[in-house]
C-alpha cells in the first residue's frame, strides 16, 4: 500500500503513477494532471510508440527486395549468356553439317569414277581372259577394224601375167565410226553401239572428242582406234 503525494489517498502500489514533477500519485491525480496538461493517453501514447516497433522491419523488407532485385538481375544476364553460347554452338554444329555433307558429296562423286574405272578394267580383263582362252584353243585372233569383218561377192577379169585389170562388187555391212559411246562416269574406253560393256547412262561423243579426251578402244567390240 502507498499514500498518494497529492491527495494521500491510501492506493496499492500498482494504482500509483509519476506526474510532471516525478511524484507518485494516484491515478485521479494523475487523469487530472493530464487533462489539464493537454498530454495525450496512454492509448496514443503506445500507438506513438509503435513505429519503432515496426522499422526493423520495414528495413529488413527493403534489404529483401533489394538482394531479390539484384538475384533477378544476375539470372537474367545468365539466361542470356548461356542463349548466346547455345546460338554458338548451333552455327558451329551447322557448319560442321554442310562442310560433312560436302566431304560426302566429293566421296560419292569419287566412288562413281572409281567404280567406272573398275568397270572398264574388267572389261578389258575379260577381253584378255578370251584372246587368251582363243590362242590356247588354237584359234586365231580376228582381225579388222570392225566388229563384223565386211563380207562381199564379186567378178573380175584380168589379162597378161603380170598385171592386169578387174572389176568387182561387193556387199557387207561395218560399223560406223561417226558416233562413239562412253559410259556417263569417269570413262577411259570409248564403244561402239550394243556393245556390251557400256553401262546404263551412257551417252554419244564424236571421234574428235573421244582423241581429245585420249580415250583407248574398248577391247570387247574394239572400234577402230583413232
Amino acid at each position: 500500500m502507498a499514500v498518494c503525494s497529492k491527495c494521500g489517498v491510501t492506493v496499492q502500489d500498482q494504482n500509483l503513477q509519476p506526474d510532471a514533477e516525478g511524484k507518485l500519485v494516484c491515478r485521479t491525480c494523475a487523469g487530472a494532471w493530464r487533462a489539464k496538461s493537454g498530454q495525450m493517453t496512454a492509448g496514443p501514447a503506445r500507438q506513438d510508440a509503435s513505429p519503432g516497433f515496426w522499422m526493423p522491419l520495414a528495413l529488413a523488407a527493403s534489404v529483401l527486395c533489394v538482394l531479390l532485385l539484384i538475384i533477378a538481375i544476375a539470372v537474367g544476364a545468365g539466361k542470356k549468356k548461356a542463349i548466346a553460347e547455345r546460338d554458338v554452338k548451333i552455327t558451329s554444329l551447322q557448319k560442321d553439317k554442310s562442310r560433312l555433307e560436302a566431304d560426302l558429296n566429293t566421296t560419292q562423286l569419287d566412288k562413281d569414277r572409281l567404280g567406272t574405272q573398275v568397270f572398264d578394267l574388267q572389261t578389258q580383263l575379260a577381253a584378255k581372259d578370251k584372246e587368251l582362252a582363243d590362242l590356247k584353243a588354237g584359234k586365231k585372233p580376228p582381225t579388222g577394224t570392225g566388229k563384223t569383218p565386211p563380207t562381199g561377192t564379186g567378178t573380175g577379169t584380168g589379162t597378161g601375167t603380170d598385171t592386169g585389170t578387174g572389176t568387182g562388187v561387193g556387199t557387207g555391212t561395218t560399223p560406223t565410226t561417226d558416233k562413239l559411246y562412253i559410259n556417263a562416269k569417269a570413262a577411259t574406253v570409248y564403244h561402239l553401239k550394243g556393245c556390251t560393256g557400256l553401262k546404263a547412262g551412257n551417252k554419244v561423243i564424236t571421234p574428235e572428242d573421244a582423241k581429245k579426251r585420249k580415250l583407248k578402244p574398248c577391247p570387247l567390240c574394239k572400234p577402230p582406234a583413232l
